[in-house]
């Protein structure tokens, strides 16, 4: 029986948008440990079954004299994405936290292991899954039921029993099965730009009306749970859609010059906007006072950790270390934090760099940016691909006020193999 691996890509996919949303034992203590567990399990075993399905298909092949097929040439953001892997497991060989830089804070479980995972997810899907819009369909409909869990807790009510007894969820940190309300943003982030495109695109009328649904329960949800970086996010993907339509319309030809020089724009105001922040404690919802601190660690360190970083997602473990130098600083920080643990500095980009280093994270952003030039360069027609950039866009732009999460960070990995993949539409 010849077995599809564009079916095993599916069922990937699947897996990880349904089952790691929704997995919670029960309660929200330690769930998103228990989440890691899922994803490493559901990313583990697709990719040894998609291994062993590649090697029963090169031995079939030889069996029967047949000529191989020609190799998928490796594109410039595949090679970006294995050197992303490479630099964050040089950092994590010479990190002083090994084994914390492999598994990550528990409860996060972003380290080593976890960015391989998902670098390989993104290889399977960008080379085996042929898109179409059901697929758009299905995510969409897996965040139906912890989106309504959403507004229901955040209505007073726990039908799954999850809150401590005494604990109101109208008021909790927690919401849904999905666990801290900013991860829940930070999921709909990969989410919302879906139906937000449909609604736009779609010719067939119950798409439109199946969609515009969603986006309305959605919209409840960040009324009552939601957070400014999920509206920043949304912006960016309207002015995307925007931008985009005008171009076309205008017969704009977007240059790598000009993408370049977007990009690059984009990053030194994002720098600016941390300095500025920097300035007063208060400034990003508290964030001014962490990327200040942040910025301290990171003067801190020495040529090798500037370079590659303590380790991916270590920072929290470096922040005790540097603490422990300055009593002073350690009685601020107690004060601003009441003996709570920082576990990142609330900015993907901020945790990549002192995680993996400014090689590190300038490796992240340029692979970033040599995708987004691809995809445009590609023209792609496909409805699932430019829905899926469309998330890619809403993602990086949520990462700059918000950090790597179990929930959203490897659905971001899938989004980028299906807008940087597709049978269809790969270039060769």
């Amino acid at each position: 029986m010849k077995i599809n691996k564009n079916c095993l890509a599916w069922i990937y996919i699947l897996a990880v948008f349904f089952v790691v949303p929704l997995y919670n034992e029960g309660s929200f203590d330690n769930i998103t440990q228990r989440k890691i567990v899922a994803y490493h399990v559901i990313c583990i075993f697709a990719l040894i079954f998609y291994f062993v399905v590649s090697l029963i298909g090169d031995i079939r092949k030889s069996d029967d004299g047949e000529p191989g097929k020609q190799k998928k040439p490796l594109l410039m953001t595949d090679i970006m994405m294995a050197a992303f892997v490479g630099v964050s497991a040089v950092s994590t060989l010479l990190s002083d936290f090994k084994q914390e830089a492999i598994y990550g804070v528990p409860g996060f479980g972003m380290g080593l292991l976890t960015i391989v995972l998902m670098a390989l997810s993104y290889f399977l899907i960008s080379r085996e899954l042929v898109c179409d819009d059901r697929i758009l369909h299905i995510i969409a409909a897996s965040s139906v039921i912890p989106t309504v869990l959403v507004i229901v807790n955040r209505l007073g009510f726990d039908p799954l029993h999850m809150y401590p007894e005494g604990a109101d969820p109208a008021y909790h940190l927690y919401v849904s099965t999905i666990g801290n309300y900013g991860w829940y943003n930070q999921y709909m982030s990969v989410i919302i730009p879906i139906s937000i495109y449909m609604i736009f695109v779609a010719k067939e009328l119950l798409v439109k009306a199946m969609y515009a649904a969603h986006l309305l329960l959605c919209l409840v949800a960040w009324c009552l749970a939601g957070t400014k970086s999920l509206m920043i996010s949304v912006v960016a993907v309207l002015c995307a859609m925007l931008l985009w339509k005008v171009v076309c319309r205008d017969g704009v030809k977007v240059t790598s010059k000009l993408l370049t020089l977007l990009m690059t724009s984009s990053v030194i105001s994002y720098i600016g906007i941390i300095l500025v922040c920097m300035s007063n404690d208060s400034y990003a919802n508290g964030r001014g006072y962490i990327w200040k601190l942040s910025g301290g660690l990171l003067k801190n360190f020495n040529i090798r950790e500037l370079l590659l970083g303590v380790g991916p997602n270590c920072y929290t473990y470096a922040l005790d270390e540097f603490l422990l130098t300055d009593q002073n600083l350690l009685a601020e920080f107690n004060a601003n934090f009441g003996g709570l643990a920082l576990t990142s500095s609330h900015s993907e980009y901020f945790d990549y760099l002192i995680g993996i280093g400014i090689i590190g994270v300038v490796i992240y952003i340029v692979m970033l940016g040599v995708f987004i030039n691809s995809f445009v360069k590609r023209d792609i027609t496909s409805r699932c691909q430019n829905a899926a950039m469309l998330c890619v866009i809403s993602y990086i732009v949520y990462g700059m006020l918000s950090f790597s999460v179990v929930v959203a960070t490897p659905m971001f990995f899938i989004m980028l193999g299906i807008a940087g993949g597709d049978k269809e539409n790969r270039p060769r």
